[in-house]
Formats: C-alpha cells, structure tokens, sequence
C-alpha cells in the first residue's frame, strides 16, 4: 500500500494518512457478487474517485460524513484458484485538517446475499 496507510486486516479497514491514488487487491476462493463500502472522514472534507478495475462507479464529495453503499462487483480476474479484484481511489482532501490525526476512512467486506 505504501505510505500514510494504517491497516486492520481482520476488520478490512484502511485508515489513510495522504490524498492521492490508492489501490486495493483482494481475493476470495470464491467469486463475490457484492461488496459493501464505507469511506469518509468525521472532520474532514474530501472528493473521492472510484473504480473497478478501471470502470468508475463513484465520483462525488464527503463532508464530514461517513458514506455507505453497496457495489456489485463484475467477474474477478481469476488467478490460480482465487478471483481477484481491484478497486482503485482517488482522493483530494478540500479542508485544512491534518490527515495524520484526522484519516480518510475506507472499509471493504463482501455483502451475502
């Protein structure tokens, strides 16, 4: 991931420290339909760009808010016995508060069905 990022593998939570370009890989052994989001900042105000792979699916501003959603995901890129998938952010933070005390939020977990 690089730099100004904080990771909590087991709950899938990127806490992010820069503005810039992220990319996120993930695999499952098994194909996912849909993955849930969350992204934001409490203090902060930030336009974030998203996409799959290289297909947009977001393209808006936080302020001071947390955003939901559910996205579904188109086939993954199979590898070995895994699908991968990459979902890529682009974010420009707007406001004066320090993203060293204040991160951008970003969560990803498979929605079931």
């Amino acid at each position: 991931m690089g730099e100004g990022v904080v990771i909590k593998e087991k709950k899938a939570e990127f806490f992010l420290h820069r503005e810039g370009d992220y990319r996120f890989i993930f695999s499952s052994r098994r194909e996912i339909e849909k993955i849930g989001l969350r992204f934001g900042s409490g203090k902060g105000t930030y336009t974030a760009g998203m996409a799959l792979f290289d297909l947009p699916f977001y393209q808006g501003e936080t302020v001071r808010e947390f955003e939901d959603g559910i996205i579904p995901l188109p086939a993954g890129y199979p590898y070995r016995r895994l699908h991968l998938y990459e979902i890529n952010l682009n974010l420009k933070k707007k406001s004066s508060e320090s993203m060293l005390i204040n991160p951008f939020y970003f969560k990803i977990v498979p929605v079931k069905d």
